[in-house]
């Protein structure tokens, strides 16, 4: 049994102050390992619990993606594909810093070829709308 204690301060508690916070230290055992978890509080709650804390983790990340404003739909559909829980750090590229990148790791004339085919498909399908 190895128990974690827990201090919680309630800043919005009657009688809080910075000099006099109002708060409590629990100890609780939630068990050392899944196993231990699973005994103790069954694997439906455990697997409920996993389930809501990594789709808060999920909606966390798309959630950035959009308040950064740059990215697609398809960058984040992408993002998702290859995220699991517990990583610590989700890459995520705009398409135009993946773009830029492309453009980077090219040789000029190579850059420049493409770039030429890239504007050459942009006008075209900006014909084909009119």
């Amino acid at each position: 049994m190895s128990l974690t204690t827990l201090v919680t301060t309630a800043p919005r508690a009657v009688g809080h102050t910075k000099d006099k916070p109002i708060s409590s230290t629990v100890s609780y055992d939630f068990g050392d390992s899944l196993q231990e978890a699973v005994e103790k509080f069954g694997a439906d709650t455990i697997f409920k619990k996993f389930k809501s804390h990594a789709i808060q983790d999920l909606k966390g990340i798309v959630r950035r993606m959009l308040e950064a404003g740059t990215f697609t739909q398809e960058n984040i559909d992408e993002v998702v594909k290859h995220w699991k829980p517990g990583e610590k750090k989700i890459r995520m590229k705009s398409a135009k810093d993946s773009l830029l990148q492309k453009l980077l790791s090219m040789s000029p004339s190579d850059r420049e070829a493409y770039l030429k085919e890239l504007t050459q498909e942009i006008t075209g399908q900006e014909k084909d709308k009119c």
